[in-house]
C-alpha cells in the first residue's frame, strides 16, 4: 500500500468514523497513488479529459448531496460508504490498464477494467467478499452505455453488518454525479491545444464545451442539478445542448416513477448565466419554434 505521512483522509459523508473507514482509507491511498496526474497520462498521446483527483473529488462532492436526507428520504450507513467507495475507485481502470492499450480501448472498457482491480485487490484493501462484489458491480455499470437493468437492485452484506443494500439505485446515483462533472476544469485548455490536431471531432466538442461551464452544483433547496455557465458564454451554444442532453439520459434511462420508488426525488436541470436562472428544455424549444418561423413563406 502506498503510504505517505503528508496523507489524510478525504471529507467524508459521515460523522463517525465506522467498521469499513480503514478499507476506505486504502482505497484512498490507492487512488491518489494513481491518480494524481490531471489529466491522466497513461502515453505520448492521450488527451483523455480530467479523471483524476480533481475529478474524483468533484464527484464526491455531487454525490454527498445526491444521497443526502435532502434528496434521498431512505439511505442506510452501508449504501453511504459503498457509493463513496465506488466513487473513489470509478476511474482506476485508466490507470492500471494493461500497457498498449489505446485511447479509445481504454475510454470504452475503463469502467470494466475498474472493476477487475477492484475484485483482484479486495484483500489489500480489506474489502469484504460481498462488499468487493457489489463495488466492483456498481463501478463496472457506472458508464451509460451499461443497461442500468443489468445491475442487481438488492443485494444483502453480511460483513459488516450492513443489511440490504441497493446496487442499482447507487449505481444511478454514481453515474448522475460522474455525468454532472461538466467543468472547464475537466478539459484544460492547454492540454487540448497540444492534442488538438489528434483528437477526433466529438473529443474536440467535448473539450471546447467543458469550456462553456465553470462548475455545476446540486441545489438542494429547488432539487435542481445547476450548470453554472462561464460569464461570456452564450446559452444558445449548440454544445451546451450535447451536455444537457446526456445528463437527462441519465435520468431517462430509469423505469417510469422508479427514482420515486427507492424514495428519492427527482432532479430538474438548469443553466445558471449571470444570475439568471435558464431553463433548458424551454430555450431549446424556443430556439425550435424560431427555427420554423424562419422557414416559413
Amino acid at each position: 500500500m502506498r503510504a505517505s505521512d503528508s496523507w489524510t483522509p478525504w471529507p467524508r459523508w459521515w460523522a463517525d468514523r465506522g467498521p469499513w473507514d480503514p478499507c476506505i482509507d486504502l482505497l484512498q491511498q490507492e487512488v491518489e497513488f494513481f491518480a494524481h496526474r490531471d489529466p491522466p497520462a497513461v502515453g505520448e498521446n492521450q488527451y483523455l479529459t480530467d479523471h483524476g483527483v480533481p475529478h474524483l473529488r468533484r464527484v464526491l462532492d455531487l454525490g454527498a448531496a445526491l444521497i443526502s436526507r435532502e434528496l434521498v428520504g431512505s439511505v442506510t450507513a452501508g449504501e453511504t460508504e459503498t457509493l463513496y467507495a465506488a466513487a473513489l475507485v470509478h476511474d482506476i481502470g485508466l490507470y492500471t490498464a494493461p500497457a498498449g492499450m489505446n485511447v479509445e480501448q481504454l475510454r470504452a472498457g475503463h469502467a470494466a477494467l475498474s472493476a477487475a482491480w477492484v475484485v483482484r485487490n479486495a484483500e489489500r484493501c480489506r474489502l469484504g467478499v460481498d462488499f468487493a462484489r457489489i463495488v466492483a458491480e456498481i463501478v463496472g455499470a457506472h458508464q451509460r452505455t451499461s443497461d442500468l437493468a443489468n445491475v442487481q437492485a438488492a443485494a444483502h452484506v453480511s460483513e459488516p453488518a450492513w443489511g440490504d443494500l441497493r446496487p442499482r439505485f447507487l449505481t444511478a446515483l454514481l453515474r448522475i454525479a460522474d455525468a454532472a462533472d461538466i467543468c472547464r476544469g475537466r478539459a484544460p485548455i492547454a492540454v487540448y491545444r497540444h492534442h488538438e490536431v489528434a483528437i477526433p471531432p466529438a473529443s474536440a466538442r467535448h473539450w471546447r464545451a467543458n469550456e462553456l461551464v465553470d462548475r455545476t452544483s446540486i441545489d438542494l433547496k429547488y432539487r435542481q442539478i445547476v450548470l453554472h455557465l462561464s460569464h461570456d458564454t452564450d446559452p444558445h451554444d449548440p454544445l451546451l445542448r450535447s451536455f444537457y442532453l446526456a445528463l437527462r439520459s441519465e435520468f431517462d434511462a430509469f423505469e417510469v416513477d422508479w427514482m420515486r420508488w427507492n424514495q428519492a426525488v427527482d432532479l430538474a436541470i438548469v443553466f445558471k448565466h449571470r444570475g439568471r436562472y435558464i431553463v433548458p428544455g424551454a430555450l431549446y424549444a424556443g430556439m425550435l419554434e424560431e427555427r420554423e418561423r424562419d422557414r416559413e413563406p
